[in-house]
């Protein structure tokens, strides 16, 4: 018997450390694919050079159910350029009553078009944690969609992945 007391207590000790490095690095963790489509309003108030938006919606997405998305942000505006870079905060509260924060990266453009009329945005939003499921997620979106100036209307779809 006592052959086997040096291996056991062997096994025990990696399997002890093992255990401990996984919990450490997040073991638990996964990454998931994440695609969301958002329709609902958005404004928009320039001041000078500052431009301060505002934007609801409701949504998809496989991930998350039927969402509600908001948001506010701040562009600046540089003379008569077509496109504002802006940034701000994101919340998503989803289908299962969780949330999943964003920040959208500096960046991030909305751009005019000819008419004026009608505002292209692209860019990228990291996501920041959340509650629930989503407490500790981090990982990176790109978006595209626009807004019309004219009625309001706001489209967005967020892709990417993210570490939950």
């Amino acid at each position: 018997m006592t052959k086997f007391r040096l291996p056991l207590a062997l096994i025990t000790a990696t399997a002890v450390a093992a255990l401990t490095a996984t919990v450490a690095l997040g073991g638990g963790a996964r990454i998931v694919p994440f695609k969301a489509t958002f329709k609902g309003t958005a404004t928009t108030k320039v001041t000078g050079s500052r431009v301060d938006i505002t934007a609801r919606a409701t949504g998809t997405g496989p991930l998350i159910g039927v969402s509600r998305l908001t948001g506010v942000g701040v562009g600046t505006k540089s003379g008569d350029a077509a496109c504002v870079p802006f940034t701000g905060p994101g919340t998503i509260v989803t289908a299962k009553r969780t949330t999943i924060k964003f920040t959208v990266a500096p960046s991030s453009t909305g751009c005019g078009s000819s008419d004026n009329n009608t505002v292209t945005v692209t860019g990228t939003a990291k996501v920041t944690g959340g509650t629930g499921t989503y407490r500790l997620a981090r990982g990176t979106w790109t978006f595209s969609g626009y807004y019309d100036r004219g009625t309001g209307a706001f489209t967005v779809t967020f892709s990417g992945s993210m570490r939950v």
